[in-house]
């Protein structure tokens, strides 16, 4: 059965004339089956560029006539000569699913080498006809190209699965109630910090009492700051301070009552004063920091411990009298001084820790810093998933499911490695350098509707003009396959990606593949 263009020509002429007609080369179908079936006359054939009308004889007679070379469809005569090629009708075996004819060119007509399969490009007799194997080939490559493509659509509708629980399934609930606990375990810290703390200044205070004699309390008492409150304390320090010229005493003994991490602060923002600034006799530098410069530290401490800072502050600046005149009335100052005298310097009651406060502190510290990790994850957590949201995964969110992943081959002394939404490299195994091909792959459509075909990654380490590139064509196939690596020119690469993810549609059944 022959095509209607040529076929309906030749049964035109009908009889004799039709099989005088040498077709041999001569398209079946197409433009050009079209053309040949025109210029077919009864007797005659006109040149398809028009050059010449000759008789029907002169087809494939072995002399080029016309100057387009279309009457020697069937022989090397004209090869050259606008060569129109030789067409391979391997008759017989073709149908409306299947069509194995081709066309080569003239100068390989009747060289001693078969191309067509049916052997019509060479001399009767001189080839065995192939064709019959050939289709069961193409066949047998359909069959498998299916099912490849089968495999992939099953494989691309898991991912689709994936892709969507990624985006409706939202990790932030889990990350607040992590918070949640995490919070309610600080606030419990704390507590214990706090009761622990409150037992290790009693212990402190009792200590300090200790040291200093038995009058301390009598002491505070002649003083009149006994039941002073912290503000009334503090304006006194300072007051003391200023008039004894006391500030690098009063430095030290708040660092010593200070906590760890409040007395760092207070070293630092006073390195430069109180280093190597005083000269033998202690004396402050002129531009000393002035006592009530400390206000904001010394509010930090408790009664108690502001009590024993006016106390060793006099007794370690020799400003007892300056002291007593400060809280006391005339008429009581040498009974209170007298008091006073007779102490002992604390020996630094800032510096003692109790154990259990201790490791109070220390889980505290943990728990707050597992709270602020707590924190940091949902608030990275938030921003990941309104990204996510906002991002074009392609059709059905599948390429979602390969964000992250990575697929590689070896060629040669390479090894390419391509990361979805990341970057393209090449490692040389033999040096272990590795050269980035490009990064942040943008994903290319022909057209807004239609789905991705390729991914384009750009910016890559650069080479003499230019930065290295990589252009990955995307094919569907039942796993994630990197093939087909190409140089066509200087540091611009291209590559050939297999994946689930760019198949469209399932293939459709095709039960009738046969000759």
């Amino acid at each position: 059965m022959a095509p209607p263009a040529l076929g309906l020509a030749l049964l035109a002429l009908g009889g004799a004339a039709a099989s005088s007609v040498d077709q041999r080369g001569m398209p079946l179908s197409g433009d050009i089956a079209a053309a040949y079936a025109e210029a077919i006359g009864a007797n005659t054939f006109r040149c398809l560029d028009g050059s010449a009308t000759l008789p029907l004889k002169t087809l494939n007679d072995e002399y080029c006539d016309c100057d387009d070379g279309s009457d020697e469809p069937g022989t090397a005569a004209c090869a050259g000569d606008g060569d129109l090629g030789f067409h391979c009708a391997n008759k017989g075996y073709w149908t409306k699913d299947v069509d194995i004819a081709e066309d080569i060119p003239k100068s390989r007509v009747g060289d001693g080498v078969c191309d067509c399969c049916d052997g019509s490009d060479e001399a009767d007799g001189a080839c065995t006809n192939g064709c019959e194997d050939a289709v069961k080939d193409l066949l047998a490559q359909r069959v498998a190209e299916r099912e490849a493509k089968r495999q992939g659509w099953v494989k691309r509708e898991e991912m689709v699965l994936k892709a969507n629980e990624m985006l409706t399934v939202s990790k932030i609930p889990n990350l607040e109630s992590e918070l949640e606990a995490a919070k309610a375990e600080h606030e419990a810290a704390i507590k214990v910090k706090e009761a622990e703390e409150a037992l290790e200044e009693k212990e402190r205070q009792e200590r300090s009492e200790s040291e200093r004699g038995d009058g301390y309390p009598e002491a505070l008492t002649a003083l009149g700051i006994a039941d002073a409150d912290a503000a009334a304390l503090v304006n006194l320090v300072v007051a003391l301070a200023d008039k004894a010229g006391a500030t690098r005493e009063l430095f030290f003994l708040i660092t010593d009552e200070l906590d760890d991490a409040d007395a760092a602060k207070l070293e630092a923002l006073h390195e430069d004063d109180y280093g190597d600034t005083y000269d033998e006799e202690g004396d402050a530098p002129p531009d000393a920091p002035e006592a009530s410069e400390y206000t904001s530290h010394l509010l930090k401490l408790s009664v108690e411990q502001l009590q024993r800072v006016v106390v060793d502050l006099a007794l370690q600046a020799a400003a007892v009298d300056e002291l007593v005149e400060l809280t006391v009335f005339e008429s009581g100052r040498a009974a209170a001084k007298e008091l006073i005298d007779g102490l002992s310097i604390g020996s630094g009651e800032g510096e003692y820790e109790r154990p259990e406060a201790r490791d109070a502190r220390n889980a505290e510290d943990r728990k707050r810093r597992a709270m602020q990790s707590a924190e940091s994850k949902l608030r990275v957590g938030i921003q990941d998933e309104e990204a996510l949201r906002a991002n074009d995964w392609g059709p059905d969110n599948v390429w979602l499911a390969l964000k992250d992943s990575c697929v590689g081959t070896d060629q040669g002394q390479y090894r390419y490695e391509v990361c979805f939404y990341g970057k393209v490299t090449q490692r040389d195994k033999r040096s272990n350098r590795t050269y980035k091909l490009g990064t942040n792959g943008d994903f290319v459509k022909p057209n807004p509707r239609e789905p991705f075909s390729a991914i384009h990654y750009k910016n890559g380490d650069r080479c003499p003009g230019k930065a290295r590139e990589a252009m990955v064509a995307l094919t569907c196939g039942p796993e994630n396959l990197l093939r087909d690596i190409d140089e066509p020119e200087t540091c611009g690469y291209t590559m050939a990606l297999e994946t689930p993810a760019a198949c469209t549609a399932p293939p459709p059944d095709e039960a009738h593949d046969e000759l």
